[in-house]
């Protein structure tokens, strides 16, 4: 009660002061140095009313309350916006702290794995992966060569239009004889195939059946017209007689002249094909190769290539496997990823050849080795291995009939 009364006794003459202070209507005039007893009296009863309601205000106005009032409020808007701060600034800092956690483990888990998988490509020493394989689409180049000729099996026959065409008629000429170059052959039968859009003259003998197409120049004599042919060398022919019909056809289509005459009618043909030189120098090359095998492994049951029941090159590889031959070529080939091939591992093919020759108790084993590894380029978005003209060595092995 005291420090209060105090207060209220200080604020009291303060107000006193600041009351005596505003009151300019009622100041003493200075004017007058002797006032009358009437004007005192009239003065200090003003001034008397004046202090008795400052006292009461300040009676009304409980101070201590006031304070205290403004105390509380102060101190509870202040914990409120201390609360209100702390907690937005807790969770705002707890995401925050959240969103870098999750953004930096996410960073990091990325950074090991990239780690782990460099450190696997580092640590993995390139490997030798043997695919065995009997998908006829896989071939090397030397396969190729016979392949895209139609060089498969004998007897040897092919032509260079779709089968599905046939002739409309036939023009009979006669039997005569005919030159090809400085080689005659005689008793020859000459025959016109007429076709919708083009004719063929067909020179058939004992050996074979030839047709080329032709038009009539000067209503008399027979010449090449466009590049029709079709051929076929009759499977009864011998191996030695075959040689010399091979050679016979290389002269033919290496643009030596064909000429006859049966009656009237003339005929000065050259039909000139350096893709058909080739395939029958293959061919001559072939029949080397089967008397070369049939002499070393004494195969005297096989009298006549015709009958042979292998393929151009099974019978390519047998001859180079006796010759203990290296073989050096390419291959293509798209394959599908299932055996985890990465980049810096070779790849090695396995092919087996079966062999029907009389006699013979193995089949050969092809090995087709990639000279070098695979290359990051080399496997594309599909997981496939694509290789185009990958050089390769091939050895060959005898291995046990099935």
């Amino acid at each position: 009660m005291t420090e209060h009364s105090d207060i209220t006794n200080k604020n009291f003459k303060k107000n006193i002061e600041s009351s005596t202070v505003k009151l300019p209507l009622f100041s003493l005039s200075s004017s007058k140095e002797n006032p009358s007893d009437e004007e005192i009296k009239n003065t200090n009863s003003i001034i008397k009313d004046v202090i008795d309601e400052n006292v009461k205000d300040s009676e009304e106005v409980d101070i201590s309350s006031i304070d205290k009032q403004t105390s509380v409020e102060s101190i509870s808007n202040n914990e409120n916006i201390v609360d209100n701060y702390s907690n937005d600034n807790i969770s705002n800092s707890e995401n925050i702290v959240e969103d870098y956690s999750d953004d930096n483990i996410s960073n990091n888990e990325n950074i090991v794995e990239d780690i782990n998988k460099f450190q696997d490509v580092e640590n993995t020493e390139p490997r030798h992966i043997i695919i065995s394989t009997d998908n006829p689409s896989f071939e090397s180049g030397l396969e190729i060569k016979y392949t895209s000729l139609q060089l498969r099996n004998f007897p040897i026959r092919y032509k260079n239009f779709s089968e599905k065409i046939d002739f409309d008629e036939i023009v009979n000429i006669g039997t005569t004889s005919i030159k090809i170059g400085n080689t005659t052959i005689h008793n020859a039968s000459l025959k016109i195939l007429v076709y919708s859009k083009f004719k063929l003259l067909e020179i058939k003998t004992r050996e074979f059946k030839l047709a080329l197409s032709i038009e009539l120049n000067d209503k008399q004599t027979l010449v090449k017209k466009d590049d029709y042919f079709k051929y076929d060398i009759y499977d009864k022919v011998k191996t030695s007689r075959l040689k010399e019909v091979v050679e016979l056809f290389k002269k033919i289509f290496a643009g030596e002249s064909i000429t006859f005459k049966y009656n009237q009618l003339m005929g000065d043909i050259i039909f000139e094909n350096r893709l058909e030189v080739y395939k029958f120098t293959i061919i001559s090359e072939s029949i080397n190769s089967y008397n070369y095998i049939t002499k070393e492994l004494e195969l005297y049951k096989e009298k006549n290539i015709n009958n042979v029941k292998d393929d151009f090159y099974s019978l390519f590889l047998l001859n180079a496997h006796l010759k203990n031959e290296k073989l050096s070529n390419w291959v293509n080939f798209r394959i599908k990823n299932n055996y985890n091939i990465l980049p810096g591992d070779i790849l090695s093919f396995e092919k087996i050849h079966k062999l029907h020759l009389h006699g013979i108790n193995f089949d050969l084993k092809e090995h087709v080795k990639l000279i070098e590894p695979i290359s990051p380029r080399e496997i594309n978005e599909k997981n496939e291995i694509c290789c185009y003209r990958k050089a390769v060595e091939i050895t060959l092995e005898k291995i046990k009939k099935i």
